[in-house]
């Protein structure tokens, strides 16, 4: 299996970064997360299986669910700039979008739960595969403010963008299977 392949099929939002360099490295973190999982197919990921079987979700996938996030960070981070004259990388944006659930790789074993799973988590592994690639220490910090798994805010605009466009495109999946999202 050619991982670097695999990640630009699986993930066309690469082609909106500019930056060579920084697409190449976002490749080379998830290159290195699907060969240290031995995972020959990224598009059969599950999207978060706890969530997924407390809520009888189906069909949802890590790969569907980061091209929302990167979509919907876009969207929110274009809205900003045209509408409020905000000051958005949009490098900084797709790549960190694209990195901040990438420790799910390891988090997970298909629907099993793995040790990283059970006594790390994805946001803390994460940073693993991000440092692994070379990537600046903002992408790092964007696998780790992304949830409220960890006490980490987001310290930057971008950050706060690809968090509220996670928590959105999450919701989203889980009203699929519930009627009130209070419920989630």
């Amino acid at each position: 299996m050619d991982s670097t392949a695999a990640v630009a099929d699986a993930f066309p939002e690469l082609d909106e970064i500019e930056d060579d360099d920084l697409r190449a490295r976002v490749v080379a973190a998830w290159a290195t997360a699907l060969e240290e999982n031995a995972v020959d197919d990224v598009a059969a990921l599950p999207w978060f299986p706890p969530a997924q079987r407390k809520h009888d979700i189906t069909g949802e996938t890590l790969v569907g669910h980061v091209r929302d996030v990167v979509r919907g960070s876009l969207a929110l981070a274009d809205s900003l700039a045209d509408s409020r004259g905000a000051d958005v990388d949009r490098d900084l944006v797709v790549a960190a979008a694209l990195v901040h659930d990438i420790g799910k790789v390891y988090e997970f074993d298909g629907h099993d739960d793995t040790a990283v799973g059970r006594l790390v988590g994805h946001p803390y592994y994460g940073v693993h595969p991000v440092a692994a690639a070379g990537l600046p220490a903002a992408y790092a910090h964007v696998v780790l403010s992304h949830t409220d798994r960890t006490p980490v805010e987001p310290a930057f605009f971008e950050a706060v963008i690809v968090k509220r466009a996670d928590e959105a495109a999450a919701a989203a999946i889980r009203a699929t299977a519930l009627d009130d999202l209070r419920d989630a």
